[in-house]
């Protein structure tokens, strides 16, 4: 079996000053939400050994406070392709990850991290199918779980759900 987590990257700003997207860092609400949804993926035992990453400095930003407070070893790549890239793009990225991860995150944006998630969930609990077909909202993590031993071997539809977190649900938790 292998994990998946689809973290979309926390609340970016929007600087009055204008500036290349790609260069957007995150909102004090974004900042808080990252920090917040990597203490829950530590605790619910939802962590990565490798980890894809945009190039974009919201998405590292991201990456960079949620990973504060986790122990383990975690092989990071960051790639142009989850700042520019379509569905496609961001499968073939996962289907290309090592033999020896078993889990494993993107870090990404919308709307193609949203895309994704519903095209790779074949199965899943009703509550968390139905929040994540309505909206996926920035710090959100879906859980993906595949019945198979290597990355290359996923399809589209065949992965189950576990769980779709948001800063909202946990801190409701």
């Amino acid at each position: 079996m292998v994990d998946l987590y689809l973290f979309r990257h926390s609340k970016s700003d929007w600087p009055s000053e204008g500036g290349p997207d790609r260069d957007r860092v995150l909102a004090p609400r974004g900042i808080k939400d990252a920090s917040a949804m990597g203490g829950y993926m530590r605790s619910s035992g939802h962590l990565p050994d490798t980890v894809l990453c945009s190039s974009a400095a919201r998405t590292r930003q991201t990456l960079d406070l949620a990973r504060q407070n986790w122990d383990q070893k975690i092989d990071i790549r960051f790639s142009d392709e989850l700042y520019s890239g379509g569905v496609q793009a961001y499968f073939n990225l996962i289907r290309e990850l090592p033999d020896t991860s078993t889990s494993a995150m993107l870090l990404a944006h919308n709307p193609t991290i949203h895309q994704l998630a519903l095209e790779l969930s074949g199965r899943g609990g009703p509550n968390d199918v139905e929040r994540l077909s309505r909206k996926y909202p920035t710090s959100g993590l879906a859980v993906i779980r595949f019945a198979v031993g290597k990355w290359s071997d996923i399809s589209q539809g065949d992965g189950d759900l576990i769980e779709f977190a948001t800063p909202k649900t946990i801190n409701q938790a």
